[in-house]
């Protein structure tokens, strides 16, 4: 396969669909991919939840898929707050097929979820939030976030603890 398949004129990005759903809880319980969320493949009802949350706010366009060949290949989606005092900013999370990871599809969502950010929903900033030694952590400071905090010993995996990383975007 090609190191960059985003120039492609196979790969496309679309609005996330609730089918989707089935290819988000495919990619969450691989090892290469759950290592760096807050929950493990045996907690089914953990991922099941997360998925739907995450996939529901397909319902307001603010969530993208990538797709190489009509096939999705990876999501992001930008958690809307609800509350007016806060609803300038979005959190947002994304994930790649392992298969397709270290191919530009993280890039090529985080460009285009930033610019979605901007444009349609008008925010100002963007968080995310992470486990420290995520691979994403070079491509975040490529397209501008920042470091806002890590706090140390958040997460708890096997004994071991693992610090949260905050980062964010001004738009």
């Amino acid at each position: 396969m090609e190191d960059n398949i985003t120039n492609s004129s196979l790969y496309d990005i679309r609005y996330t669909r609730l089918t989707d759903i089935s290819f988000l809880k495919s990619w969450l319980v691989d090892p290469r991919v759950i290592q760096y969320f807050p929950f493990n493949y045996q907690q089914g009802h953990d991922i099941e939840f997360f998925a739907k949350n995450w996939i529901n706010f397909s319902r307001f366009n603010a969530a993208i898929t990538a797709v190489y060949d009509c096939h999705p290949v990876g999501l992001a989606t930008i958690y809307l707050l609800p509350y007016k005092k806060v609803a300038h900013i979005g959190l947002i999370q994304i994930v790649v097929d392992p298969i397709w990871q270290r191919k530009g599809i993280g890039h090529s969502l985080l460009r285009n979820l930033i610019h979605h950010a901007k444009n349609y929903f008008k925010l100002e900033f963007l968080n995310i939030e992470f486990m420290e030694g995520h691979p994403m952590i070079s491509m975040l400071c490529n397209l501008g976030f920042y470091e806002v905090f890590t706090q140390e010993g958040f997460y708890k995996i096997e004994g071991d603890y693992k610090a949260r990383i905050v980062m964010e975007k001004a738009l």
